[in-house]
């Protein structure tokens, strides 16, 4: 069973395509057989390339078997390939094609890449994983360990209550480098700590940027929020996070920058996902799923793992 969306007035089923493999995050993926009945059957399964591995070639199901799909990447061609896999119901004609499509770049290579590297159609990473911090003066970004939902936190601090201004280019900054395949629109998912305007007449707000682009300054919460009711409170009380979208526009595939400034101290950011295929763009496509803790980290080499002090 896959999903299936409306359009219109007809509804479109979806593909039954696997999550990308890739030869940077190497995910091993899978597919559920299920009985509907209460008569068991035997299956067999078909990978239609050598390099595709699947856990169980054939086998009975009862009531469900996960049969989990591997790449032999020391196998696998460069470039990117689709390969059907072919399940079946042995004595009967029902057969089913999943496919799983399989990205093996030439360019950027394993043990060269600088920062992190898109998979599936996201970039995800925890936010003390950062590739450069800038501080200033006694503003900065600093970690707080073992904090939030995954990891840790990255809190900003200062050593006065005032807000700094990010166009000036003469505050702190996390700079997160990354190696994107897609291009066009992306969404900033910044996943920061639930808080509250605690500041009296003044809300929260960050600035995010990619490349030389100049910031934009985000309010996270604005200086009349009401807290104890509303949707949006809700959200941050069951989530335990206060989540903050921003979309960009990328000309082009390769090496990008996203850019963390501090504006108000007191601010707590957590994780960062970068969907470059956003559901407004392609329902069936790859990019972020929903999940409450969001896509596991990406892929990374040469990034800070500890506090930089």
């Amino acid at each position: 069973s896959w999903p299936s969306v409306k359009t219109g007035d007809r509804r479109r089923e979806a593909e039954p395509v696997l999550p990308d493999f890739d030869s940077y995050n190497r995910r091993t993926h899978y597919v559920d057989i299920f009985n509907r009945g209460s008569i068991p059957f035997d299956y067999s399964v078909r990978s239609g390339k050598y390099y595709v591995r699947v856990s169980s070639e054939r086998g009975r199901v009862e009531d469900q078997r996960r049969i989990y799909v591997s790449v032999n990447w020391r196998r696998a061609p460069k470039g990117r390939h689709r390969v059907p896999i072919f399940i079946t119901q042995v004595g009967r004609r029902n057969r089913v094609v999943v496919y799983a499509q399989i990205n093996n770049p030439i360019y950027p290579n394993l043990d060269q890449v600088d920062g992190f590297v898109e998979g599936d159609g996201y970039v995800s990473i925890e936010a003390a994983h950062y590739s450069k911090r800038i501080d200033e003066g006694g503003n900065r970004w600093i970690r707080i360990e073992d904090y939030g939902n995954t990891l840790s936190g990255m809190r900003a601090t200062s050593s006065t209550d005032d807000g700094a201004s990010a166009s000036t280019g003469k505050t702190p900054c996390l700079e997160y480098k990354m190696f994107l395949f897609n291009s066009g629109k992306v969404d900033v998912d910044g996943i920061f700590s639930p808080t509250l305007n605690f500041m009296p007449g003044r809300g929260l707000r960050y600035a995010i940027s990619f490349d030389n682009s100049p910031p934009d300054t985000v309010t996270l919460v604005p200086a009349d929020y009401a807290a104890g009711y509303g949707k949006d409170w809700e959200k941050s009380v069951e989530d335990n996070v206060r989540r903050s979208v921003t979309s960009f526009e990328l000309g082009k595939p390769g090496y990008h920058t996203l850019k963390v400034w501090m504006v108000d101290p007191g601010v707590v950011l957590e994780k960062i996902v970068v969907d470059l295929v956003p559901k407004s763009r392609d329902p069936f496509g790859s990019g972020v799923k929903q999940s409450y803790l969001g896509p596991p980290e990406s892929f990374h080499r040469d990034v800070k793992n500890d506090n930089q002090d």
